[in-house]
This record gives structure tokens, sequence and C-alpha cells, in this order.
């Protein structure tokens, strides 16, 4: 599969600085960037390929998720996970979530937010699910730093990059139990797409090779 450019969007006061993980939302058909350097998300107009508005007050944003009119930002700073409304662009909830969150996924149709924390010296990675309308929340203990994380078209699965011991870690959800551990042979797995019951791994070295 080969890709060919089709434009360039500037984003406002983007000179030297950092993204981190984006999103493209089909009901609204926008796009939600992490500004991680800037403390913001960017929204961008898919259709007429222009930036729409900056949103402000989201410290060391880095994981995006995007689906049916929801859009969920991961944190760093504050360790809280950000639950927007695409097309109102106002924020509906924030949830405190384990140290450092980074991927992010969402199950719409059920309201569930799966969040991988990467830790830090005194405590270590894992996966939390929160039911964003309750209270109710599941988590478990990662073998290894977090990447992205994908669910399949069910909603039903859980299917999560860790870098090293480089694997993919599966587990049902909401209680995440049922886990898997399927270890590749690159090493430090970092992104995951799932399309149509399909999951695909990319880690820096089939990276190198493709």
């Amino acid at each position: 599969m080969s890709f060919k450019s089709m434009g360039v969007i500037d984003i406002p006061d983007s000179a030297g600085t950092l993204f981190d993980h984006g999103a493209f939302d089909p009901r609204s058909r926008r796009v939600f960037v992490a500004h991680t350097a800037r403390d913001c998300i960017e929204v961008i107009d898919h259709d007429a390929s222009r930036h729409l508005t900056t949103l402000h007050g989201f410290p060391e944003a880095a994981g995006v998720v995007a689906d049916d009119g929801h859009v969920l930002v991961t944190n760093r700073g504050p360790a809280r996970l950000a639950w927007i409304e695409a097309h109102s662009l106002e924020t509906r909830a924030e949830f405190d979530t384990g140290l450092r969150p980074n991927g992010v996924a969402i199950v719409s149709r059920r309201k569930l937010a799966v969040i991988a924390c990467i830790g830090d010296e005194t405590h270590g990675p894992v996966l939390q699910v929160l039911d964003l309308e309750g209270h109710q929340r599941w988590a478990i203990d990662l073998p290894g730093r977090p990447r992205w994380c994908v669910t399949d078209v069910s909603g039903a699965r859980i299917f999560l990059a860790i870098q090293s011991p480089s694997m993919v870690l599966v587990a049902r959800l909401p209680e995440l139990d049922e886990v898997q551990h399927w270890a590749l042979s690159s090493v430090g797995a970092t992104g995951l797409t799932s399309i149509i019951e399909r999951i695909w791994c990319m880690s820096p070295a089939t990276a190198a090779a493709s």
C-alpha cells in the first residue's frame, strides 16, 4: 500500500513543538489531535481541510480516541481522562486514572473507556476500564510499558501493545479477565489498528522493514 500527500493544514503556534495521538470522529467529521507540548487539543475540520479551533486545558495531552461523537483524551500531567463532546467541544466529564495515562480506547455503545497507564518509579504500569456513565472501574497490572490499544469491532476485547517485553496483551471487556499474551518476534511493539476483526501490530523493526 502506498500513500499520497493530499495537502497541508497549518496548526497555530506549532513551530518547534510536539504532538502525539490524533483521531477522526466520523459523526462530527472532525479530527482531534493531542498538542502535547502546548497542553491542548487541536480540532481540524476534515471536509474543509482547515484548522477549526484549539481547546486549552489538557496538560500533557497524549492519547486521543474518537467515535460516535465522543472524544477521550489522556492527560499525563494530572493523570486524568477527559471526555469531550465532538460537536459542542465541551468537556462532559473528567476522571482520575493511573499515573501517566497514555493509550486510550473507547466502546461508545457501552460507554466504556480503556486507559493504558505507564506509571513511574513508584507505581507500575496498569490497564484500566472506566464506566463513563457510572462508577465502576476495573484494572490489571501490566507486564511492561504500554503503548497504543484498540478494541475489536464488537467491543468485547481489548488489544494492547506492550513495548517491552514486546507483545500484544489481550483481555475481555469490561472485567479485563481471560488475559492472553501474544509474544512478538520483533522488538518494541508500538502501534495497533483493528480492521474487521483482524489485528495489525507495528513495531520499530517491522516499520523499518516495510
